[in-house]
């Protein structure tokens, strides 16, 4: 078998270049441990400094237009969010709740987020409108439990609770 890697000038065929193979291959393992604890180090530095690291707002909140890494409370779904934990406090449990919002033909959280532009979501509803309402209790499970909603994230400071 014969290996070439056109980057590092390898080629078995050539016995000189494998003698530094090996020494080349401890130089690249050393450079990509390396940049694995840099790139830890700038993300444990973007937490300490408060700064939201996902890729898109929870639902519920949005990204600051001037700064996409903190997080501002979305005006437009917020009441859903606190109308669910209101839900919950009442003793109701996640089936009662997502009937509830069921009926009030709120946009569950995927549509919402495809209806602001976030992608990959359309693939759940392309095929029937009406699935955009129609929440499970997955969604509201999901919300209820998320320290997010109290106002804590990890690494994460600032963030106002819904």
């Amino acid at each position: 078998m014969r290996y070439i890697a056109v980057n590092d000038g390898v080629d078995t065929l050539n016995k000189s270049a494998m003698d530094i193979t090996p020494f080349r291959n401890i130089l690249n393992e050393m450079y990509a441990a390396d940049i694995s604890v840099k790139i830890k180090s700038a993300y444990r530095a973007r937490f300490q400094q408060g700064k939201f690291m996902g890729t898109y707002a929870p639902y519920g909140y949005i990204k600051e237009p001037a700064d996409h890494n903190h997080l501002l409370i979305d005006d437009k779904v917020a009441h859903v969010v606190r109308e669910i934990f209101d839900l919950a406090l009442a003793g109701n449990g996640l089936g009662k709740i997502r009937k509830h919002i069921n009926s009030q033909h709120v946009l569950r959280p995927a549509a919402y987020a495809a209806e602001q532009g976030a992608a990959g979501y359309e693939r759940y509803f392309e095929d029937n409108e009406e699935d955009r309402y129609i929440w499970s209790e997955n969604s509201v499970r999901s919300i209820l439990r998320s320290p997010i909603y109290a106002g804590n994230l990890a690494g994460y400071s600032g963030l106002p609770p819904i």
